[in-house]
């Protein structure tokens, strides 16, 4: 469509236009009283017209716009970015269409050249009003989900498009980025003095940060932390009476990568509530997690909360977190490995055994190790398997030796029984509710965002506890407890067998006779059957569903039925027994 004619003068294209190209070029002149009257009408044409017009030259009394396609495209970058598909606005050429605008004696004159020369009108190349952008915002802030936001827009198309018909979810991004209501979290461009404004208002206001060190500077404080360390130690007030209350029982300690892009991992304290759900009561993010770190880590939560004495300390297979607990808090009554934890590094390490046939051989044995809940056949068996001699298998042999078998207290059922706890899946739940429902599933590449999200999730784990005390809820453990009496109605009460030390039942489904004993009689707590009118504290079965995994088992649910149907034959028989008496005595005496 150009002719590669060149010229300095515009005069000099609009006369080439029309004498060479035959292209007329429309003008028309207008008169506003007020600069809203023009604007107005501006964003009219602009909007009829799908066009825009961008500011070009300016004077006191006289403005130029032109099209804004119009000029040559200077790349600004550094050319890392490939051009859009769509590519530049500009068309590298003269588009004639303009206006200009010139205040004269109060008014405002404007003179309009509406001919579009060299290019296509094209919705892809427009951008959106000032006034539909504010719109959307609105919207964005308002809290409407951009799925209803693009699907009002569709529904709005009625006989010709406009923009805002060709509307992304990428440009609700940019509309919501600029402004600025991507997130409350995102306090500065720069992440890492975004994450320091929120640390100094925290310290401030809420009292939430136990301990802070950015990146970049020295600490005097703490003088084993070297330049290039993050430490960021986070509890607030109600986290801090969660692990006095009932961080004498359990404490589950893990951590997680993936909530930033520079690899900062997040340790988290854990305890278990009356409901035995999981309560976050510490986090950590750094980028070390040695000993040296997580004892900075408890000293600090040791300051804020005094000496925790908890039964069971759950962890990972790294002794770094136990160790500092040791340090700062004492000796746990019992430390255990996370059973999944173990698991799996015992499956990550059957590589070194070559063929398939042995892999499942030895894996099957060290599942029956795993949960064999007799300690004298446990030691038996654990003697056996580290004498195996088979080549094949030698290097596993001596990997099993090496980790597992000094600390097997700390993953052998037979050492964790009526624990309370098997798993940190606590913990794991934990981390992805974080990341696929307060992160929404997403790359979290901002640290500020990431502490965001683990805010919002204790502020909802204590509206939660709220709703608990206030209205009551369902916990997981009352489902189970729940699901284990429907399970019992299936089983013969005769298989409860009386003795002197409690109750033995018949497994149904195997040889095995597990043994009940009682317990508590009187306890306060939540997770109760109220068919059987027990709680889960009320006895305790040799099952692995109640030693291990802390369950009011099938087995105890039965026996609670047993006792109740031999309390009624007992009245019954009772009240027969008295029964003839009293008519007898009714008789005589008449």
């Amino acid at each position: 469509m150009f002719c590669g004619y060149t010229t300095s003068s515009s005069k000099s294209i609009l006369d080439h236009l029309s004498t060479n190209h035959n292209i007329p070029i429309n003008s028309q002149e207008l008169v506003f009283s007020t600069m809203q009257e023009f604007e107005a009408w501006k964003s009219k044409i602009e909007t009829d017209t799908n066009s825009k017009f961008i500011k070009f030259t300016e004077s006191k009394n006289s403005v130029t716009f032109t099209c804004h396609r119009s000029g040559h495209y200077v790349a600004k970058g550094k050319g890392l970015r490939e051009l859009k598909v769509k590519g530049s606005n500009k068309i590298n050429a003269y588009c004639p269409a303009n206006i200009k605008l010139c205040k004269e004696d109060g008014c405002y004159k404007v003179t309009h050249t509406d001919s579009h020369v060299g290019h296509r009108i094209e919705l892809g190349h427009i951008t959106l009003t000032s006034e539909e952008r504010k719109n959307i915002a609105q919207k964005i802030a308002n809290k409407i989900p951009f799925d209803i936001i693009l699907d009002e827009i569709a529904d709005s198309i009625v006989d010709s498009e406009k923009r805002i018909h060709i509307l992304t979810r990428k440009d609700l991004h940019n509309i919501e980025r600029s402004f600025n209501l991507s997130s409350v979290a995102i306090r500065h461009p720069n992440d890492a003095l975004s994450v320091e404004s929120w640390v100094i208002e925290m310290q401030r206001d809420q009292n939430c940060v136990l301990f802070y060190k950015a990146q970049g500077q020295l600490c005097n404080e703490q003088p084993f932390l070297k330049n290039d360390d993050f430490v960021l130690l986070i509890m607030t007030i109600a986290q801090c009476e969660f692990l006095c209350k009932y961080g004498t029982d359990l404490i589950c300690m893990d951590g997680t990568h993936g909530l930033n892009a520079y690899d900062f991992e997040m340790q988290t304290v854990l305890v278990l509530d009356d409901l035995r759900e999981g309560f976050p009561c510490a986090f950590m993010i750094s980028n070390r997690s040695d000993t040296e770190i997580m004892k900075l880590f408890i000293s600090k939560i040791k300051e804020r909360c005094g000496v925790i004495a908890t039964k069971v300390f759950m962890s990972d297979l790294a002794d770094a977190s136990y160790n500092a607990w040791i340090a700062e808090m004492g000796t746990p009554e019992r430390r255990l490995f996370c059973t999944w934890h173990t698991d799996r590094s015992w499956r990550k390490n059957l590589t070194k055994i070559k063929t398939k046939e042995k892999q499942v051989e030895i894996y099957r044995t060290l599942r029956t190790l795993l949960e064999e809940r007799d300690a004298d056949a446990f030691e038996i068996m654990i003697t056996s398997f580290c004498e195996i001699s088979d080549d094949e298998v030698k290097d596993f042999i001596l990997y099993f030796k090496n980790n597992y078998l000094d600390s097997r207290k700390c993953w052998a059922y037979c050492y964790r029984l009526y624990s309370g706890v098997n798993t940190n899946m606590h913990l794991e739940r934990m981390h992805g509710v974080i990341k696929y429902i307060f992160l929404k599933g997403k790359r979290v590449k901002r640290l500020d965002k990431a502490i965001a999200a683990i805010m919002q999730f204790v502020r909802s784990k204590l509206i939660n506890r709220l709703i608990v005390i206030h209205k009551g809820k369902i916990s997981s453990k009352i489902k189970d407890i729940r699901l284990r009496h429907k399970t019992m109605k299936s089983l013969d009460p005769k298989l409860i067998i009386a003795n002197e030390d409690g109750w033995n039942v018949l497994s149904s489904t195997s040889k095995e006779i597990y043994v009940i004993q009682e317990m508590l009689q009187n306890c306060d707590c939540k997770l109760v059957c109220v068919q059987c009118k027990i709680c889960i504290h009320r006895y305790c079965c040799s099952c692995m569903d109640c030693s291990i995994k802390f369950n009011m088992c099938k087995h105890i649910h039965l026996l609670a039925k047993w006792r109740k149907i031999n309390d009624q034959e007992n009245l019954s028989n009772k009240s027969d027994s008295e029964h003839p008496i009293s008519l007898f005595y009714l008789i005589t005496n008449q």
